[in-house]
């Protein structure tokens, strides 16, 4: 898709045309036998049933609206309909194995489409979303955003996915690590455009931890979003174009940091970074936002990134971040006792955080779990904050994690010790 923009001031912004309409897309697997073949008004009953028994305030009344409106479409399709477009691309690493195998028994999609305008509150994006959910729930299907690939997190609350009923971007933007032509790593976001943006790309010349730099992603993109949403309330109708900073600021006590703060880290000091936009327009190419250091920014790119490294986390980048000597690792002993002590649920001890190795574009390492189950050799929790990071943005994330992947245990006492 060719992006709608232009420089406008060159030395201070560039405008944006305002779509008439956006769409979003996400998909129920399931399978259905004839008493499910309902009309989709039957669907939607479903819906706005799920609805009433949620509390999304202040999106409670234009969400309901939404759901019977003709902007909301819900259509049965069989799975080879979709075969091509939404399951071949799914990626297997970031689908549970059990998600994916009850993918591919679903014999029947329910592929629901939202379509509104980028003014708040985007009624139709949350009530598509909404319907996923409820559809989900009542058939114990799958539930998936078609626009990014991504697997719908039910354990997050609607409520949570949003500030005074401005999305928060990290739950409907995903962020793909790629390889470009001089192998050079970098992340590109995929669901922008359904914010009015183009997509973004980040060049990392030198590699901080994956998990910061998702994150910063997310900070721009959530600053831009809110900025660009607040701006089109003022526009006189759909078309017109909205003019965007070619730099923006951000600062680490900014509402974009939604993640709550690691419970290993006490709060530092407010630290600050200036983002330069450029806009990629060349003839033929996709259309994205490199993300770049300002043009008067004392330092290089690593030094611009060692700021967006203390942004995100409070902490230096640390040069030996992907080495294998900060992984660390677990005595087998101390890893049998935890698991004894733990017993299954975990209901009669403190709570248990686990530090556990993962593989990334740089190498291997290591992210926070809470766990909520230990059975065997397998561990079942939520992703956190680590002490070296302050957000994480698997955080809130249900994963599994083998034993032998382990490299650290924290008990969390009431002195905060092991």
């Amino acid at each position: 898709m060719k992006f709608p923009f232009s420089v406008g001031h060159p030395s201070t912004s560039f405008r944006v045309r305002v779509p008439d309409s956006v769409t979003c897309n996400f998909v129920v697997f399931c399978s259905l036998t004839n008493e499910y073949s309902y009309a989709e008004a039957r669907w939607k009953s479903f819906v706005s049933d799920w609805l009433e028994r949620q509390s999304i305030t202040p999106l409670t009344g234009a969400v309901t609206q939404a759901v019977p409106s003709r902007e909301l479409k819900i259509v049965v399709q069989r799975i080879a309909e979709i075969q091509q477009r939404v399951v071949d691309p799914l990626d297997p690493k970031k689908i549970p194995d059990d998600v994916m195998r009850k993918i591919h028994d679903s014999c029947h999609a329910l592929v629901i489409q939202g379509r509104d305008s980028l003014r708040y509150p985007r009624s139709c994006l949350w009530a598509a979303h909404a319907a996923a959910r409820a559809l989900a729930e009542h058939l114990n299907g799958v539930p998936l955003d078609a626009d990014t690939l991504q697997l719908i997190n039910r354990s997050i609350p609607i409520s949570k996915m949003h500030v005074a009923g401005v999305p928060r971007i990290r739950h409907f933007v995903a962020i793909t690590y790629q390889a470009s032509k001089s192998k050079t790593p970098r992340f590109i976001t995929q669901g922008l455009v359904r914010f009015g943006l183009p997509e973004f790309e980040l060049q990392m010349e030198y590699p901080i931890p994956e998990a910061i730099a998702v994150e910063f992603i997310y900070a721009v993109a959530q600053k831009l979003m809110s900025e660009m949403m607040a701006l089109i309330t003022g526009v006189g109708s759909p078309g017109d174009r909205v003019r965007l900073p070619l730099e923006i600021a951000l600062s680490s006590d900014e509402p974009w940091d939604d993640v709550p703060r690691s419970p290993f880290r006490t709060a530092g000091a407010t630290d600050s970074l200036v983002v330069r936009l450029r806009p990629n327009g060349a003839p033929g190419k996709p259309e994205f936002i490199l993300l770049r250091p300002p043009r008067d920014y004392p330092g290089d790119a690593r030094g611009w990134l060692e700021a967006a490294s203390r942004l995100i986390t409070g902490n230096p980048l640390s040069t030996d971040t992907h080495s294998d000597e900060h992984i660390g690792s677990v005595d087998a002993l101390e890893l049998a006792e935890a698991r004894r002590k733990y017993d299954g649920d975990g209901a009669n001890c403190p709570p248990l955080a686990v530090r556990y190795r993962v593989s990334t574009p740089f190498g291997q390492d290591c992210r926070w779990m809470a766990v909520t189950n230990w059975s065997g050799k397998r561990l079942r929790g939520h992703g956190i904050s680590g002490p070296d990071q302050a957000v994480d943005y698997m955080a809130g994330r249900i994963s599994e994690v083998d034993e032998k992947d382990v490299v650290g245990l924290h008990w969390k006492t009431p002195a905060g010790k092991r």
